[in-house]
């Protein structure tokens, strides 16, 4: 049976998608356990991935954003999404309180990662029990319908089961289950008792430019002040400046967490002081076992505030091959991504490029007229830039929001304070979302799509992940190239071994930001480039530029 022939029933493929489908075929009949699928905005590469995923049998699919898997679930029902605890309420926090599921959803304090899922009691010949919570469920109790086929049902086993562990061991029983890395990440990490539930046929990547950043995210861990002070203890007894001394520290905490964990749990087992104790020394206890396997490869880096005392200490990982070969280890993997490279992702994920075939749609579906490129050059920008460069910078931001007056749009950034002095030119028009600041990412885009003024988005972080399709954006400005900082000891680090890794880096960051405007064949939205430096990126990197993105440039 041909590939093609497991496109999802309820679509028909497009010329490009089976060219794309055959080309897959024939790399799996060659052979090659990884295919790379550098595809434009708009090819569909969802449906490629859910095909591939069909025809090897089981899969996990893994996707960057939340927002990514609700349009997988969506478009494919047979796919059972998985997501982390802060997605679902605590039974246990809100039926007490007699909220219903849709109240105790808008209150972040309800949810599970706040619930207390297991405890210790103590028996009376004094021998130490694990106790679990009366709401979570066990595999055996679901019910699997068709499976395998694209009428797979999983049932509940009851309507009074955490919400949390019915939709995990959903997707664990599912013949195609769908995270975001995060949640990718965990569950292959902490899945004790369900490895028979692991065991899948391919890995779907989806948004592969990605993986590096998802990864160090998750491997690395910041230590703020309160996860000394609530264990008793102070960064001042530590060598908080070096790995050595990062890993006695936390050795310390996680012992001191443990102690205080239990001294809790002898007065009342069942608290949520308990939970949130213990959620923070697993995360403490994972960082430590990594470290302590390759200390050489991790970075640390204190940052202070204005009082000269530690406002955070991170620990980053420099290298993550080592990971990618953890987590993607499955017979076959399909990664895919817009802005995908074979010799650059192979180098980082540390892949050798004979096992990878390759496979790039050359071509953007969308008309040329309607993703504009302007590169006005106005300055070249780096750190020796001065405060009158940065003046002609939003001189002629101004003058682009003019000339789009009554449309919505995006400025992307690369500092806060870029955003802050942009939003002085128009603080009625112009909305900042910062990023790190919980939940104000998501508020500002929901404020964004409702409101009938013609507003626009200005942020440092919305260069992947955000969708602006039609009226909500019609034209954007890209301010700055966007470089990584070299005030990250980590990005120091990697620049010093590897200099076009770091501008590769700002290629791909750029790249993607030129797509988040225009996501349909009917959309339309001009770009206009304010830096000379990204031009010169763009020219120097040019065998990394996807072909797809040729026209738009003028290539």
């Amino acid at each position: 049976m041909s590939l093609l022939a497991k496109f999802p029933s309820r679509f028909s493929p497009r010329p490009i998608q089976r060219q794309i489908i055959s080309d897959i075929d024939s790399a799996l009949k060659s052979g090659y356990k990884n295919i790379l699928l550098c595809v434009p905005t708009g090819v569909g590469k969802s449906h490629i991935g859910v095909t591939v995923a069909k025809a090897l049998g089981t899969s996990f699919m893994v996707t960057a954003q939340k927002i990514l898997q609700d349009q997988y679930v969506r478009d494919f029902g047979f796919v059972y999404p998985m997501k982390g605890m802060a997605n679902f309420p605590c039974l246990e926090l809100y039926r007490p309180r007699n909220l219903d599921y849709k109240e105790a959803a808008l209150d972040p304090k309800m949810g599970c990662n706040f619930g207390v899922c297991t405890w210790e009691t103590t028996t009376p010949d004094g021998a130490k029990k694990k106790e679990f919570c009366k709401y979570k469920p066990s595999p055996s109790m679901f019910a699997i319908y068709g499976q395998g086929t694209e009428m797979e049902q999983i049932k509940d086993p009851l309507k009074t089961t955490c919400h949390y562990y019915n939709q995990k061991f959903k997707a664990l029983l599912a013949t195609h289950a769908l995270f975001n890395y995060a949640s990718y990440f965990q569950t292959r990490l902490y899945s004790r008792g369900l490895e028979e539930f692991l065991e899948r046929d391919c890995i779907v990547a989806d948004e592969a430019h990605e993986i590096e950043d998802q990864i160090i995210a998750y491997i690395g861990i910041d230590i703020i002040p309160s996860y000394v002070t609530d264990a008793g203890q102070q960064f001042d007894d530590f060598a908080t400046d070096d790995v050595d001394g990062i890993m006695e520290l936390l050795d310390s905490l996680g012992d001191s967490y443990t102690k205080i964990i239990r001294r809790i749990e002898m007065d009342d087992p069942r608290t949520d002081q308990t939970q949130r104790l213990r959620n923070r020394r697993d995360a403490i206890d994972m960082s430590l076992l990594e470290i302590k396997e390759n200390p050489d490869n991790f970075v640390v880096q204190e940052y202070r505030d204005a009082a000269d005392e530690i406002a955070r200490i991170s620990v980053k990982p420099i290298e993550v091959g080592k990971y990618t070969k953890r987590f993607f280890d499955r017979p076959h993997q399909l990664f895919m991504s817009a802005t995908i490279n074979k010799e650059r992702f192979c180098r980082t994920m540390d892949i050798p490029e004979s096992d990878c075939a390759f496979i790039e749609v050359e071509s953007s579906p969308f008309p040329v007229s309607n993703r504009r490129i302007k590169f006005h050059n106005v300055r070249w920008l780096n750190y020796r830039s001065t405060p009158q460069d940065y003046d002609a910078v939003y001189q002629k931001v101004g003058a682009i929001l003019e000339q789009y007056g009554g449309q919505k749009g995006l400025i992307l950034t690369t500092t806060k304070q870029q955003c802050n002095d942009i939003c002085d030119i128009d603080r009625s028009r112009i909305s900042v979302a910062h990023e790190g600041v919980e939940g104000r990412r998501e508020a500002v885009l929901k404020a964004h799509s409702k409101t009938d003024r013609p507003n626009v988005l200005v942020s440092p972080s919305f260069w992947y992940g955000v969708d602006l399709k039609d009226d909500l954006s019609r034209f954007q400005i890209i301010v700055k190239t966007p470089y990584l900082s070299m005030a990250d000891k980590r990005t120091r680090i990697k620049a010093q071994r590897d200099n076009e890794w770091y501008r590769y880096a700002a290629l791909v960051k750029l790249l993607q930001g030129f797509g988040r405007s225009v996501r349909n064949e009917n959309d339309y939205c001009d770009t206009h480039v304010l830096d000379g430096a990204s031009w010169s990126l763009l020219r120097s990197l040019k065998k990394y530029v996807p072909k797809a993105y040729y026209d738009s440039l003028g290539w």
